[in-house]
């Protein structure tokens, strides 16, 4: 095997270690650590690119690496979708609960007067 396709072999498993330690820690609702981590991962992007393509990324290793990180991906994505809908479904019920409460504060004063 060439060194390039080693150095581009390393450069995709980083990527690929990167983006599980980002699910790892975006399920543990660690953002700081999971946006640390994609900060790296997209440092480490632009030096993929630059890279030579050394025919690792058609070769059996390379495919299957690259499932992996689709997958890795995918579930990403998900967690992220999961989060954006429970943030979304508490700030409607914060909503409701305002609105609710302001009503309330509003009767008791015409009550009082």
């Amino acid at each position: 095997m060439s060194d390039t396709m080693t150095a581009d072999r390393e450069l995709w498993r980083q990527y690929l270690a990167l983006s599980q330690e980002m699910s790892k820690f975006l399920t543990k609702q660690n953002i700081e650590m999971f946006m640390e981590l994609l900060g790296q991962r997209e440092k480490l992007q632009p030096v993929i690119e630059k890279a030579v393509d050394s025919g690792f990324r058609g070769s059996p290793e390379g495919r299957q690496l690259f499932a992996s990180i689709q997958q890795e991906n995918r579930v990403i994505n998900m967690i992220l979708r999961r989060m954006a809908n429970q943030l979304q479904q508490n700030h409607t019920l914060n909503q409701a609960y305002d609105v609710y409460s302001q009503n309330m504060v509003g009767q008791w004063m015409d009550k009082k007067s």
